[in-house]
């Protein structure tokens, strides 16, 4: 709930765009796919899982460029997940008894603290590049830049939605028309 309200802060920012909630893995062998977007102004990936059972620990990555030095996107990656320990519960193992610790730690990489010294890390994730939208006035993606594309616009204009961000600023604002208008100009090449 606290991570989740953080998140929607964050995206009521600006400093985000999405939210996913991917489902339960169980191990070893899951292999979920989630798809999701990202735009010039929102191009890093934060993930975080929960490592069960355990105190508090849990598997994540913060700020992940998805674009190269060069701003290109980058088209497939693999990254493995360090383990970390969010500070707010004092047991040493798997399955100890909640200790709650009062006042919280800082999160802390305990991959390297028992007991995943020596291991391998516990998970991994491959990203890989979909689509590029290459026509920033086709909206509703259908390789032209027509009328259609206008109503597309308005709809994702009116639900807030991160397509209708035609200027990247990363807010969705009336300023984006007058992007998308250019854009149209321009058209699909």
């Amino acid at each position: 709930g606290p991570l989740r309200g953080q998140i929607s802060n964050a995206i009521d920012d600006g400093t985000a765009i999405n939210f996913i909630l991917g489902g339960r893995l169980d191990s070893p062998g899951a292999h979920p796919d989630l798809e999701f977007d990202a735009t010039r102004a929102h191009d890093r990936l934060t993930l975080v899982t929960m490592i069960a059972p355990s105190p508090d620990w849990f598997l994540g990555i913060h700020g992940l460029p998805l674009r190269d030095n060069n701003g290109d996107w980058i088209t497939s990656m693999t990254v493995g997940l360090d383990a970390y320990d969010a500070g707010t519960d004092s047991g040493p193992g798997f399955t100890s008894a909640n200790a709650d610790l009062t006042p919280h730690a800082p999160i802390t990489n305990i991959q390297n603290d028992a007991p995943f010294a020596g291991l391998p890390q516990l998970a991994s994730f491959t990203i890989t590049l979909i689509d590029v939208m290459p026509c920033p006035a086709d909206i509703n993606r259908d390789g032209l830049a027509d009328g259609s594309d206008f109503f597309a616009w308005v709809a994702a204009f009116g639900n807030g939605d991160p397509i209708a961000d035609t200027n990247e600023d990363g807010t969705v604002s009336g300023s984006d028309f007058f992007s998308w208008v250019a854009a149209f100009g321009i058209g699909c090449e």
